[in-house]
């Protein structure tokens, strides 16, 4: 019966091990889908998918809207979220958003509560953010009482995680005390809930941990909920939905298992090289088909003289902060558009085109659009810089205001802070209204004309324009300038600008008594904005080092911080710059070197704050480069914007030691090789260093002046180099440090510095113990190690050998075990008849930890008659003349025939080219040559008696 009982125990133990859960993702939103998709897929094998949504109290009928771009979000988009509400045209309104995603309750996402007394409940939770306030990522919605499973959450300024117990109480731990707005971040947080009653948290930061803590004396800690999943909001449980998030949201995943640092940083590093957390590559979808809506931009008034241009703006989201580019058809309303109401348009990457109209009739007309193909999903706007309208007034005479353009077909356009030459001509309509003339009461006379400016885009600045020489109001009735027209009723104009964007500029004339013209009204603009480019880019960043050599310097592979600032000709700063910048590399150092992949490459303009970009960037190689900078095309002007800036120094994050090939017995030449060296006994060992970045890249510009290790003991090390070696035995076992009796013989670099590559290579001999002490080892399990760094600090990442025992790894392995022996070679003593042949026996022998014993695995030690000498007594007997060399251990030296009369010969084996093979035979504390002593004359009787003696018989 008790033989049953343990087998049927054994069946449950086995049983529920096999119930154990394996480690495996249950939950995974890329959150790539396009704003049109109302469900947000959880690729894991969970399948549990989101559905977007908002709360009450949204007004803007929206939701998490898809953010695209490759080079600035974490792995393809993001989905944005915007808290509460924000304010946005026409007037500045507010609009309601609270949006939040959410995924049904489903068991593997509360892993946590799987405890029991044979496993552990365990969980990772990964993600990435970008945020601008307070707000909640995500939570796991408890029932129907104000608690939850988890929730990570941003507060004040604090990112934190708080887990529930099963009582309705909560641990809040911070994962980061210090979360800088408007800048990606990455958490993950490891948990671990036991039976005993022990929650342990880990957490990190961007990559690095930043704690771990515990919570005890909780039975059962974490308790399986029925809530859903929120994403971007906080749910407790009882349909109360707060805490709404404002930022941008990517990349959450949960693995049911605590992931090691290790395997959390690898996949930290491959999601920003853009690369999913596996790093493999995702293809990023293309969800854009057609605009959000449609914005027309114009000045409120043309002439019926006169075709007007008005600006069509195709925005890809409802508050255009980003714009299509792309093909559309589209119907406009029947007002005399020079190319007809239906038109095919190309948006470039601006998003806008410009349209022109002739409308014959002095009225008000109302822009707009009938339908357009494909369709938009947002309502048509329209602005007077700020100010939402739709109206546009034609009249039978005004001012027509031109400037020149760059391309011809492109709107007026300058340099920030330099002055736009233009004219500004009195026109009316000629007796058919199909062409403007100048207005003959304007010819050869001054008047005092009133200007004033407007923003277009951006449509809100902070400086004024400057007309003339004098500066503008931004309002009318304007600012009153004394003009003098010439003969064709134009008069020159000069317009400055020291910031960047497009402005329009507004004038009037009221007739007056004097000129005889009272009750004259006389108005025109700009048919479109006129832009203002800055001159040029000033690029910058603290890491600035244009040599090979000094600071700064910055491992390849972590971020650092460059200023793109967008200037005047006299470096002024243009607050109101923001356009799509890309960023490259040139000038790559070292000279002809391999140009590193910078991350990322492009600017938004929603990345640059009163005319400053300030991007976080990566560059993946050694070396020294020159960041460049270039806006193309902007504000549809064709003027381009481009500076650069120095880069550098950038070395190896770490290097990577692969293990080379470790001979035996070097010097012997041993075939087969041997499988042993003897204490005191060159050996050789080889290994390759590669360096690398923070992605585990091979940095291939580590040459030349950039590679700061020599170790080759025929170059002058680099101030700063480091090249130490360990030795130990029985690793991870009964440990035996070794490392205080290594010796170097040689250290040589084999090969040059080579795309970030060099072999190394390693004489050595582990000394025997120092003499009076006894002999020691053997030693079979030898493992030697490296601990290195170059000039600069860079040292071998993967350390795997613990030298001296104290349970942690110090260097890293630099080849295969070995085999390690005190040896010695012993003479034995011979003798025999002087009429026949003798042999003396030569032997190798080790010691095995108690005494010495014969070593039949050396057939390799060289040795010949010349290592003999021989002393005669009396003088004349002579020396051996064969050797038969070591096999298995053993040799002898012959005489092939006796000397013919009686006597001693004394041997000793000269062994100054194999010291190893000394021993201490007189314990003198000084290792000695062996020696022997071959006797002729004696017999030494028959080999088949054990034992003979004489007795005296009685």
């Amino acid at each position: 019966m008790l033989l049953s009982n343990r087998m049927l125990l054994l069946w449950l133990l086995v049983g529920l091990t096999v119930l154990l859960p394996g480690c495996k993702t249950v939950m995974e939103y890329h959150l790539d889908e396009c704003n049109r998709s109302e469900v947000l897929a959880d690729s894991s094998a969970t399948a549990n998918h989101a559905t977007r949504l908002h709360a009450a109290g949204n007004s803007d009928g929206l939701y998490a809207a898809y953010v695209f771009d490759p080079a600035s979000y974490v792995v393809c988009a993001g989905r944005r979220f915007r808290g509460e509400g924000y304010n946005a045209d026409p007037n500045n309104a507010w609009y309601g958003a609270r949006y939040y995603l959410e995924a049904p309750d489903h068991p593997d996402i509360s892993p946590l509560s799987k405890v029991s007394l044979f496993s552990d409940g365990k969980m990772t939770l990964t993600g990435w953010f970008k945020t601008s306030g307070n707000g909640t990522l995500l939570c796991k919605a408890g029932d129907s009482s104000d608690s939850c499973e988890y929730r990570v959450f941003v507060e004040g300024g604090a990112l934190k995680v708080s887990i529930w117990n099963r009582y309705g109480g909560a641990s809040t731990f911070t994962v980061a005390a210090g979360v800088a707005n408007g800048q990606w971040h990455a958490f993950a947080i490891t948990a671990r809930n036991s039976f005993s009653g022990t929650l342990q948290v880990s957490m990190y930061f961007d990559g690095a941990a930043t704690g771990t803590s515990s919570v005890t004396n909780y039975a059962g800690y974490c308790e399986k909920t029925t809530g859903p999943l929120v994403i971007g909001a906080m749910n407790w449980g009882n349909g109360n939905i707060t805490n709404f998030f404002d930022g941008v949201i990517d990349e959450i995943a949960m693995t049911d298992d605590v992931e090691s640092s290790a395997d959390l940083s690898k996949a930290y590093n491959n999601q920003r090289q853009h690369k999913n957390a596996d790093g493999s590559s995702r293809s990023c979808p293309s969800c854009v088909t057609g605009p959000d809506h449609f914005e027309f931009i114009h000045d409120g008034q043309g002439l019926t003289c006169a075709s007007e241009t008005v600006t069509l703006r195709a925005c890809g989201n409802a508050d255009c902060s980003q714009r299509f580019s792309g093909t559309v058809q589209v119907t406009l309303p029947d007002l005399g558009w020079l190319n007809g109401r239906i038109q095919t348009l190309v948006f470039p990457a601006s998003g806008e085109v410009q349209l022109k109209l002739k409308h014959t009739t002095a009225e008000t007309v109302q822009l707009g659009l009938v339908n357009s193909a494909p369709e938009v999903v947002g309502a048509t706007r329209c602005f007077i810089g700020a100010t939402q309208s739709c109206a546009l007034f034609f009249a039978d005479a005004g001012f027509v205001l031109e400037f020149d353009s760059l391309t011809g077909n492109g709107p007026p356009s300058g340099r920030s802070c330099t002055a736009v030459a233009g004219l500004l001509r009195a026109v009316r309509k000629n007796d058919d209204a199909s062409v403007c003339v100048g207005d003959d009461s304007f010819a050869d006379v001054t008047r005092n004309v009133r200007f004033w400016s407007g923003y277009a885009e951006p449509a809100t600045g902070t400086r004024s324009l400057a007309l003339n020489g004098q500066t503008l109001s931004t309002a009318s009735p304007g600012t009153a300038l004394a003009l003098s027209f010439n003969a064709q009723a134009a008069a020159p104009l000069s317009l400055r600008y020291a910031d960047a964007g497009s402005v329009h500029l507004y004038a009037r004339y009221d007739g007056q008594e004097a000129s005889q013209d009272a009750g004259l009204l006389m108005t025109g603009s700009t048919a479109a904005p006129v832009v203002f480019a800055p001159d040029h880019f000033v690029v910058t960043s603290p890491l600035n080092n244009a040599t090979a050599a000094g600071a700064p310097k910055l491992a390849a592979g972590l971020p650092f911080e460059v200023t793109v600032t967008a200037v005047c000709g006299d470096g002024t700063v243009t607050p109101n710059f923001a356009w799509p910048t890309q960023l490259s590399v040139a000038d790559v150092q070292p000279s002809g070197g391999r140009a590193g992949v910078l991350a990322p490459t492009s600017l938004t303009a929603a990345d640059f704050t009163a005319g400053r970009a300030t991007p976080d960037l990566t560059y993946s190689e050694v070396g020294n480069v020159t960041l460049q900078a270039q806006a193309t095309n902007y504000l549809g002007s064709g003027r381009e914007i481009s500076g650069s800036g120095q880069l550098g120094r950038f070395m190896p994050h770490h290097f990577r030691l692969t293990r080379g090939s470790l001979t035996n017995r070097v010097d012997s030449g041993c075939v087969p090789a041997a499988t042993f060296t003897y204490l005191d006994e060159p050996l050789a060992l080889t290994f390759t260093l590669e360096a690398e970045n923070a992605a585990n890249d091979r940095t291939q510009n580590y040459v030349g002046a950039y590679a700061k290790f020599s170790g080759d003991e025929d170059e002058a090390a680099p101030a700063g180099e480091v090249y130490l070696l360990t030795a130990v035995d029985a690793p991870g076992g009964s440990a035996t440090s070794l490392g205080g009796r290594l010796l170097v013989d040689g250290r040589q670099r084999d090969s040059g510095w080579a795309a970030g590559s060099a072999d190394f290579s390693l004489r050595l001999r582990l000394a025997r113990a120092a003499l009076p002490l006894p002999p020691d080892g053997p030693f079979n399990d030898v493992r030697f190690g490296v601990v290195l760094q170059d000039a600069d600090g860079v040292a071998i990442a993967a350390l795997d050998l613990d030298s001296d025992g104290d349970g942690a790894a110090d260097s890293a392995q630099a080849a295969g075990a070995v085999v390690l022996r005190q040896g010695r070679l012993r003479l034995v003593n011979a003798h025999g008849s002087e009429l026949l042949p003798l042999a003396l026996p030569v032997l190798a022998e080790y010691y095995n930890g108690t005494s010495f014993v014969p070593h039949g695995a050396d057939s390799c030690t060289a040795l010949a008659l010349t290592d003999f000498s021989f002393v005669a007594d009396p003088a004349g007997l002579p020396g051996a003349n064969a050797f038969t060399p070591l096999a298995a251990g053993a040799g002898t030296l012959n005489w092939t025939s006796g000397p013919g009369s009686p006597g001693a010969v004394a041997v000793t084996a000269q062994l100054a080219a194999l010291p190893w093979l000394q021993f201490d035979w007189d314990a003198d504390a000084s290792y000695d040559n062996p020696t022997a002593r071959a006797t002729f004359g004696i017999y030494k009787g028959s080999e088949r008696i054990i034992y003979l003696r004489e007795t005296t018989w009685r």
